[in-house]
């Protein structure tokens, strides 16, 4: 329960970051990997796999449209690499390569969005409940916990109610 807590306030805290220098971040990740991978290539295997690093990033943190941009520019990049590799400009094995990492880089970047959007969906669903839209028991503890923590981190005082009201399911499903 800790780790999940410690996780979700990560992904908070980088949700927080404004998405523009995030995709500048990001970006910048990129083209770092892309210059190792253009420097080493000759001597070393190319750099392919570690491009999803960022292409996986912009798709968890960032919206559609930046991340494709992050994945088509990922692509591009190993493919100038790898068109550096070839001993002549070969114009059907660039193209094919191209075409084979922005396929592999499109489709990560489509699942990991798809992710991020089950994994929030899971999210609201295990902390309100569905009939009434009010918190969850679930919900209240993790919130508690964040509550106590900023408390003793601030020296503030802080008050927290849990009312549990017996029968309410009669309540309920008399309505």
């Amino acid at each position: 329960v800790i780790t999940n807590i410690k996780r979700r306030l990560f992904y908070r805290r980088i949700d927080r970051i404004d998405k523009r220098l995030l995709f500048v971040l990001i970006f910048c990740l990129e083209c770092f990997i892309f210059w190792l991978d253009y420097i080493t290539t000759p001597a070393l295997p190319p750099f392919t796999t570690f491009y999803l690093a960022p292409v996986i990033f912009a798709a968890f943190f960032l919206d559609k449209k930046p991340a494709y941009l992050m994945a088509l520019a990922a692509a591009v990049e190993g493919s100038i690499v790898y068109q550096r590799l070839l001993t002549n400009f070969d114009l059907f094995l660039t193209g094919f390569d191209l075409l084979s990492k922005t396929v592999i880089f499109m489709t990560v970047t489509f699942l990991v969005l798809q992710l991020r959007k089950l994994l929030d969906y899971l999210e609201e669903q295990a902390s309100v409940d569905y009939l009434t839209k009010a918190s969850t028991r679930r919900c209240f503890y993790e919130m508690s916990n964040t509550e106590l923590a900023r408390s003793f981190r601030y020296k503030h005082p802080v008050t927290l109610v849990f009312m549990d009201i017996d029968n309410f399911k009669q309540v309920n499903d008399s309505q």
